[in-house]
């Protein structure tokens, strides 16, 4: 017989053993099951490590601590033989020995180490303990102090070297300049003089231990210089202009700061203000006049300076009005069309109106805003003259020519093809319809239409090879980042060929957004295209994002065993059987601000449809009469092969579901 012991633990994996004739097999388990025992060790000997001690000095703290090892602890420390220097202890429970040696000479001693067996160890150890530097004389090292002057701030610090820190310092004779005094704990002296004398004095330093050194010093305090007379000195402020800021500041010197501001006679400029504390006048001239009037300054000691001063203020003058924007050049016989010019300066309200020329027929210009739309009905070129007038008594105008050439087409408003209408009813909205032997879209116009639309149309703000970025250009191009931005990004990509945006566009190109910039009646993008939404249910709902679902949807990856090799998102994937899904997702879609807006939007039926970007993890349909086979995400098949059955949390949110079993099993499951 061959007896094999072994311990098998579970990070091991399994032990096979083979041996020829019988085999008896002792297992020690650890782990998830089975039952645990272990071999007992021997304790290592006792043993004090500390080899020797450091030397101390007569007067200065000494602390060392003796360490053991082996054993068991804890320790209790003594000695067996000798004694500690004179000034020195030993801590039972800690080893350490501290104190203040008092006298110089060298003692041997032997420590004993006791743990809690009674086990003994000892080392016999020696501590030296040498004499005192002493130290140098106590001396006053001031040489003298500075001089002060009556009412001023005064402060010196007396110095002192050698005897034994700390020091202690008083006069021993004489006195201090009156509104002075000695701190006795740092030998500042310091005050406020009171009055101009020269005053001797002997300062004293005692140290620790009760040596003494004086000095004899004096302080001769000066009288006040005389302040000079309060004036102000501004001659005269500058001019002003309506509408446009003011700012000036009146100066004075002499006297005794601070001074407080006001006017003793007359008044400001209308829109103008005195600030007392500063002196600052300031504020926006709301009116062309010359003002006279007398400012006053008071110092600290109630004296008062006063000067007449004026300022002039001019009417603004008019900015140059001008037309800045420009419209859309091209329009579509019975297509929709909308193009707003743009002006600055002037003064507000403008006028618009086609001075000279001809618009397209069924074209019409608004006059309060310059916008240009209707429905062209007749091809041709057509040369018109815009002009824009401003509010002002001395009117203003500007004017700018322009072309619009209408020509037919086989496109619709949204892009459709206007050579391939839906044999059905409309339904006003984009819809899928089978052509033939293909499936199109159908646009709210109910043609055809093919979506050539750009997949991420946004300002990227990465910095390029230019050494700046997309986003900052076309701000400085537009001078926004939004609408106007949008505006003329619509229009040019419109002129190249497409007619729709994908999933990753900015607000700002939807026609369903509204803002203020835009001065449309409804004040939505005057250039509007069809577009698609982007949804992430399975994402945002595993993280349950705002609540929408009594519980976040399961990630199955949390369920997935530790060997399998094969796709797998940072994301995770979502469990599509989890009724969370439909909770999340119609919650979302009732709730989510984005949703709301496009849905009470009077353009949501440019919306093409959604795009739901978990479309790498959940793209699949079944079979149909199109699609005999139908289509299945090869990525989850291989996952619901290799997962396990227990879906133990979402680890985002650190949620335990109902239909799980205990974490051991959990751990034992996925590890074995």
């Amino acid at each position: 017989m061959r007896v094999i012991q072994t311990k098998w633990t579970r990070d091991q994996g399994v032990a096979t053993l083979l041996a020829s004739g019988l085999l008896v097999f002792a297992a020690t388990f650890s782990g998830c099951a089975g039952s645990t025992s272990k071999s007992k060790a021997h304790p290592k000997a006792l043993t004090v490590a500390t080899a020797s001690l450091s030397a101390a000095t007569v007067g200065s703290a000494y602390s060392a601590t003796l360490q053991a090892t082996g054993g068991a602890a804890p320790y209790t420390w003594g000695l067996s033989t000798g004694t500690l220097p004179a000034g020195l202890g030993l801590a039972v429970s800690t080893g350490m020995i501290s104190g203040v040696p008092t006298s110089a000479a060298s003692s041997s001693f032997t420590v004993k180490a006791t743990d809690s067996a009674n086990n003994v160890a000892t080392k016999q150890l020696s501590i030296s303990v040498a004499a005192a530097t002493p130290q140098s004389a106590l001396t006053v090292t001031t040489a003298s102090l500075s001089a002060g002057t009556v009412g001023s701030a005064y402060s010196a610090t007396l110095q002192v070297t050698g005897g034994a820190a700390p020091y202690t310092w008083s006069l021993s004779t004489g006195t201090l300049p009156a509104g002075l005094g000695l701190a006795a704990s740092t030998g500042m002296i310091s005050g406020v003089p009171t009055s101009a004398a020269s005053s001797s004095f002997t300062v004293k330093a005692t140290d620790s231990a009760n040596n003494v050194a004086t000095k004899q010093l004096s302080i001769s305090v000066a009288a006040a210089t005389p302040q000079s007379a309060l004036t102000v000195t501004t001659a005269s402020l500058s001019a002003g202009t309506v509408g446009s800021a003011y700012s000036a500041t009146l100066q004075v010197t002499g006297g005794a700061a601070p001074y407080t501001w006001s006017l003793s006679t007359g008044t400001l400029p209308a829109g103008l203000g005195l600030a007392a504390s500063t002196g600052m006048i300031s504020g926006v001239p709301t009116s062309a006049a010359s003002s006279s009037f007398t400012v006053k300054a008071t110092d600290s000691a109630n004296n008062v300076a006063t000067k007449q001063l004026s300022i002039s203020v001019a009417a603004a003058t008019p900015q140059v009005l001008t037309i800045t924007g420009s419209i859309l050049a091209g329009a579509t016989s019975g297509a929709a069309y909308s193009s707003t010019d743009h002006a600055a300066g002037g003064t507000l309200p403008y006028t618009w109106s086609v001075s000279s020329g001809q618009l397209p027929p069924g074209l019409a210009v608004t006059g309060t805003t310059g916008e240009i739309s209707g429905t062209p009905t007749v091809n041709g070129a057509f040369n018109f003259t815009l002009e824009v007038a401003d509010s002002s008594s001395t009117l203003q105008s500007a004017s700018a020519s322009y072309t619009i050439t209408v020509s037919g087409n086989i496109f619709d408003q949204y892009g459709g093809l206007t050579t391939m209408p839906s044999p059905n009813p409309p339904t006003g909205v984009f819809r899928t319809e089978k052509f033939g032997n293909k499936w199109m879209f159908v646009d709210p116009a109910n043609n055809g239409f093919f979506m050539i639309g750009l997949y991420v149309f946004n300002e990227d703000q990465s910095v390029d090879n230019f050494g700046s970025s997309y986003y900052v250009r076309t701000a400085a191009k537009y001078g926004d980042n939004g609408s106007t931005w949008a505006t003329e990004q619509l229009k040019r990509i419109q002129s190249w060929g497409f007619n729709a945006s994908g999933p990753f566009a900015s607000a700002y190109v939807l026609p369903t957004t509204v803002q203020r910039t835009w001065l449309t009646p409804d004040h939505t993008n005057p250039v509007k295209a069809p577009f698609i939404y982007m949804a992430r249910p399975a994402y945002y709902g595993m993280l349950n994002q705002n609540s929408l679902s009594p519980q976040p949807i399961k990630n199955m990856f949390f369920g997935v065993s530790p060997y399998y090799p094969g796709y797998n998102p940072s994301n995770g994937v979502a469990d599509y059987y989890d009724s969370n899904l439909q909770t999340f997702f119609t919650n979302q879609l009732t709730t989510d601000p984005s949703f709301v807006a496009i849905k009470s939007s009077p353009y949501k039926q440019y919306m093409i449809g959604m795009s739901v970007d978990d479309g790498d993890q959940m793209y699949g349909f079944g079979n149909g009469p199109d699609f005999v086979t139908g289509h299945s995400n090869t990525h989850l098949g291989w996952l619901v092969l290799t997962m396990s059955p227990v879906q133990t949390a979402n680890k985002a949110k650190g949620f335990v579901y109902q239909d799980t079993t205990s974490t051991q099993r959990k751990l034992c499951t996925t590890n074995w």
